[in-house]
């Protein structure tokens, strides 16, 4: 009876390392399949293009193409006389 109780404690801290070693291996697999495809690149570089546009010129959109479109590069008329008052 004795023996069979150590056997059964065996038994169970085998099972716990292999599923230890099952779990650690599928997880450096997908680690590995997500370095390798850039996936949380994607996730950050789409909408980084954006919100670079609104960071560098004010306007959601690629950098480049809202330039034009920056606030400061707007006409702008001053005069440094002012209106005279009737």
């Amino acid at each position: 009876m004795m023996n069979h109780r150590m056997g059964q404690r065996g038994q169970v801290a085998v099972e716990y390392i292999l599923l230890t070693v099952t779990v650690v291996a599928v997880a450096l697999l997908v680690r590995n399949q997500i370095s390798q495809r850039q996936v949380l690149a994607q996730f950050v570089q789409a909408p980084w293009a954006k919100l670079s546009g609104v960071i560098e010129n004010g306007v959601l959109g690629d950098p480049a193409k809202t330039k034009a479109q920056h606030p400061n590069l707007l006409y702008r008329h001053a005069s440094l006389q002012g209106t005279q008052l009737r």
